[in-house]
């Protein structure tokens, strides 16, 4: 399954659709991930939080994650 969230854009809205954690299990289930850059810093998650996520179960070969 592809699974994706972008960036809020409602101005005083910070909130996420998945946090770092719930990019590594939707991987792990074997599933694929689109999120946008950015996506999570209103809530206080880096881009490089994600990527680091997957980066501890798969190579950047292999990585599930993509940054849009």
């Amino acid at each position: 399954m592809k699974i994706g969230s972008v960036k809020e854009i409602k101005k005083f809205e910070y909130r996420v659709g998945l946090t770092p954690d719930n990019v590594r299990s939707y991987v792990n289930a074997g599933h694929q991930v689109y999120i946008e850059r950015n996506a999570g810093v209103g809530s206080g998650f880096m881009t490089d939080d994600y990527i680091k996520k997957i980066d501890e179960i798969t190579s950047r070969k292999e990585k599930e994650l993509s940054v849009i």
